[in-house]
């Protein structure tokens, strides 16, 4: 047997490891039916919302933006707002009415901007000018604010406005892809799973006999980071099988997959120009890029810590933190709450990267945040890596 293939039963190919698995899938996927399913509520509910939304796309008729906007604020009153989303369940023709009447609001605010925009993160084609003409007027056309807005306004204009679609399981896939939900469904067990690659050596006193080896200092770690990339890989591809096909029993339809991109509600003010099939692609490509870099990190870890349950803990406890952080961020300056875009936390959940147009200023240019976070992270893994095999270099035999 193979180093690699020795290393690889100890992290992945092993009982315990391939029924934990088998055992995720089960629960993603289930997870998936119910996420998608339960806010629908049900097959029956779904299909006759497709069918309102059918015929609005094909009749495109002009007075239903009236028709539904009443029907919203109606629902809004007798209900509340907290209770609608209970409400549409066994609704189909409210569901249609609030999500069209939603669209509408996307529609306008693609023009005319919301109250709830930041003062220095505005929104809409007509404020965008705006703001833009006020800093001409001023004299300040060199201004990174200028380049900012003015890069902004081209892409608004380049993408266009939102599109009405129905995009019911794409709503659902993406929320299970790129929400706080993949943070703990899919890296608590990465964390459980990759811990051991290093500490359980040290925990049990293997690491004077492996140290001592003709390999100890370069091949095997070689060896064990080419494991834990691996390993990620399979783990972060479970959980994408898993909750697609989830997603897909639940409604049993691909409808929506050829649409913008801006179809989709968390994505309406998305910066980039791709279809939904498009993004789905590029969604499986980040949660495997995401998930070997986090696998990376619980490496790091686990070479520094010689407790196996200790380096789990460690591994968690930095996820939850960089939530926590991330939750509390607005409450203090910018410059931390910029800080904060580049925890683990916020770097792995695709709707903080792409769900509206956020950059930053490097050396003056316009860098949007989901290029300069996968340069970041390249470089953190890189980082970390070096750091491994310099500690395994400098680490002495006790």
């Amino acid at each position: 047997m193979s180093l690699f293939q020795f290393e690889l039963r100890k992290l992945l190919i092993n009982k315990k490891t391939i029924i934990m698995l088998f055992v995720l899938f089960i629960f993603y996927a289930v997870s998936g039916y119910l996420l998608c399913s339960f806010p629908l509520g049900g097959k029956t509910n779904y299909d006759a919302y497709s069918s309102l939304v059918d015929k609005q796309i094909k009749t495109n008729n002009p007075d239903q933006a009236a028709i539904s906007t009443a029907a919203y604020a109606d629902a809004k009153k007798k209900y509340g707002d907290s209770a609608i989303d209970d409400v549409e369940k066994v609704m189909p023709e409210l569901m249609f009415n609030v999500n069209y009447a939603q669209y509408i609001e996307h529609l306008d605010e693609y023009y005319n901007g919301s109250t709830k925009d930041a003062y220095n993160n505005p929104y809409g084609i007509n404020v965008l000018k705006s703001n833009i003409g006020k800093i001409e007027a001023n004299g300040d056309n060199m201004s990174f604010t200028h380049k900012k807005l003015e890069n902004q306004l081209s892409i608004e204009r380049s993408l266009g406005p939102p599109v009405y679609a129905n995009t019911a399981l794409w709503v659902s896939l993406f929320s299970t892809w790129g929400n706080v939900i993949v943070v703990i469904l899919l890296f608590m067990p990465l964390s459980y799973i990759i811990s051991p690659v290093f500490s359980i050596e040290a925990s049990t006193g293997m690491d004077n006999l492996i140290l001592s080896s003709i390999y100890g200092r370069r091949k095997i770690v070689t060896v064990k980071l080419a494991t834990v990339l691996i390993t990620s890989t399979i783990v972060v591809l479970n959980y994408i099988l898993a909750t697609f096909l989830g997603n897909f029993l639940s409604l049993g339809s691909f409808v929506g997959w050829d649409t913008a991109l801006r179809s989709v509600e968390t994505y309406v003010r998305a910066p980039i120009g791709v279809s939904v099939w498009q993004f789905a692609l590029i969604s499986v490509l980040w949660l495997v890029f995401s998930g070997g870099f986090l696998g990376i990190m619980f490496a790091f870890i686990s070479s520094k810590i010689n407790n196996l349950i200790a380096a789990f803990g460690v591994g968690i406890s930095v996820i939850f933190g960089s939530l926590l952080l991330a939750d509390y961020a607005e409450l203090f300056p910018e410059v931390f709450k910029n800080i904060c875009k580049f925890l683990p936390s916020d770097l792995i959940q695709l709707s903080k990267l792409f769900s509206t147009y956020y950059v930053f200023n490097i050396f003056g240019m316009v860098i949007p945040y989901y290029a300069l976070a996968l340069v970041f992270i390249v470089i953190i893994t890189g980082s970390m890596i070096l750091a491994i095999y310099h500690f395994q270099k400098k680490r002495t035999v006790a």
